[in-house]
């Protein structure tokens, strides 16, 4: 199935969900795992040893660990580029990845135009397949309660017929 994925990381709480999530999808299917941390708007582009703030520094060494504890071979990469998007989709193919795990804000249509998103520019740019994670504050927000949902029979539900 899928050898090697590669896990952006950013410091935002969707990111976080997703890194968790692509470790325990990791673990199930036996693959291993780039985790990619890109700082933006640096002025060197793939400039290879940029620091981490502490609290990406922290959560990719907790990745890591949780990486470790299941038994999942990880990678850390942390590079500085102007567009992040550029560099997922850069990363994935110079480490032969085959799926880029990736998290999502979400965000309606005016925040993907006044903020971008790096989701959807990968989805665009990349020949790598990807898998989008929406992350548990999405899944909360957007709850469907059970008691609302109404069903149809099978009898009254519409067939269509073969034609002749």
């Amino acid at each position: 199935m899928y050898r090697k994925l590669l896990i952006p990381v950013a410091n935002a709480v969707d990111s976080h969900d997703a890194a968790h999530a692509g470790l325990r999808f990791a673990s199930d299917v036996g693959a291993e795992v780039v985790l990619l941390h890109v700082v933006p708007h640096a002025p060197a582009p793939f400039e290879t040893h940029p620091q981490p703030d502490s609290t990406t520094h922290q959560l990719l060494n907790d990745l890591c660990a949780q990486a470790s504890h299941y038994g999942t071979h990880c990678t850390v990469m942390t590079i500085s580029h102007p567009q992040p998007w550029e560099s997922i989709v850069a990363v994935a193919r110079r480490k032969n990845c085959d799926l880029i795990f990736i998290g999502s804000h979400r965000r309606q249509a005016w925040g993907r135009l006044i903020f971008g998103s790096v989701t959807a520019r990968v989805l665009a740019a990349c020949d790598i397949a990807v898998l989008v994670h929406a992350g548990a504050a999405h899944a909360r927000k957007h709850a469907i309660d059970e008691t609302s949902i109404t069903t149809t029979p099978p009898s009254d539900r519409l067939t269509r017929q073969p034609h002749a």
